[in-house]
C-alpha cells in the first residue's frame, strides 16, 4: 500500500517503457491516493512478453478550498467541490522487439471510479465507455543513433473542482545523436481532455517542443530547449 500525493501512473509508465505522461497529470488542491498495485510479466519469446497490471485505491481530498488553496479563494468557486472516491484499473498488453528496427508496447485496459458522496445532479460515476483505457507506443530505430516513437494514450485522472477528466492523446517523439556529442530531440502531442462533474467541458491541447543538447564531456552537458503549449 502506498501513500501518493502526486500520481502513480507517471512512474509506472516510465518503468514499463511507455513515455511518461502526455496527459498533464497536474491538479490544484491537496489529495492523498491510497492504492495498491499488482504487476506481472510473462516472457514467452526471448524478446516478447505479455503484461498484466492492476491498481485499486481510495482518494482523499482536503475538505475545504481554504485548506487546499488558502484564504483568498474566489467566492465564485464556493459551489465547486472535490469528491473522495474509490477507483480501480486493469491492464493487459504485449511488449516486444519484432525486428531489428521496430519494437512495440501496447496495453488495453478498463477502469471505474465511484463517487458515493457526490450529489446526483453532477455527472455520475466513471463507468461504461468512459472507463476504456489504452496505451500504445511504436519505436522505429532506422539507425543506432536515431529513434522515432509514435504513441497513443487514453486514461483518466481525478481532478479538483470536479470529478475526473479523460485524456485521449496521440504523440510523436524523436531522439538522435550526431557526431557522438550532439543530441537533438523533438516532441509533438495533441490531447483531448474531457472534464466531468461540477466542471463539464472539453479542452484541446497542443504541445510542440525541441531540445538541442551538447555532451561536452562525460560529466558536463549543455543545451537549449524550446516548447510551445
Amino acid at each position: 500500500v502506498f501513500v501518493d500525493t502526486k500520481s502513480k501512473d507517471t512512474a509506472g509508465a516510465q518503468k514499463q517503457g511507455i513515455n511518461d505522461d502526455v496527459t498533464g497529470r497536474r491538479t490544484y488542491g491537496t489529495s492523498i491516493d491510497l492504492y495498491g498495485t499488482i504487476d506481472a510479466r510473462w516472457r514467452f519469446f526471448p524478446r516478447t512478453s505479455l503484461l498484466f497490471s492492476a491498481d485499486f485505491g481510495h482518494v482523499l481530498w482536503n475538505p475545504t478550498l481554504q485548506e487546499s488553496l488558502g484564504g483568498n479563494t474566489d467566492p465564485a468557486l464556493a459551489n465547486l467541490n472535490q469528491y473522495d472516491h474509490d477507483h480501480w484499473r486493469l491492464w493487459f498488453g504485449v511488449q516486444g522487439k519484432f525486428s531489428r528496427k521496430i519494437s512495440v508496447q501496447g496495453m488495453i485496459g478498463y477502469g471505474n471510479a465511484y463517487y458515493k458522496d457526490s450529489p446526483e445532479e453532477t455527472a455520475g460515476d466513471l463507468r461504461g465507455a468512459d472507463g476504456i483505457l489504452a496505451r500504445l507506443q511504436v519505436h522505429w530505430t532506422p539507425l543506432a543513433t536515431q529513434r522515432f516513437s509514435l504513441g497513443f494514450q487514453r486514461d483518466y485522472r481525478h481532478v479538483y473542482f470536479s470529478k475526473y477528466y479523460i485524456t485521449t492523446s496521440p504523440y510523436l517523439h524523436y531522439n538522435g545523436q550526431i557526431a557522438g556529442f550532439i543530441l537533438p530531440s523533438a516532441a509533438f502531442s495533441y490531447a483531448l481532455r474531457q472534464y466531468s462533474g461540477d466542471v463539464d467541458r472539453k479542452d484541446h491541447e497542443l504541445r510542440v517542443g525541441g531540445n538541442l543538447d551538447f555532451q561536452l564531456t562525460k560529466w558536463l552537458k549543455a543545451g537549449a530547449h524550446y516548447s510551445f503549449w
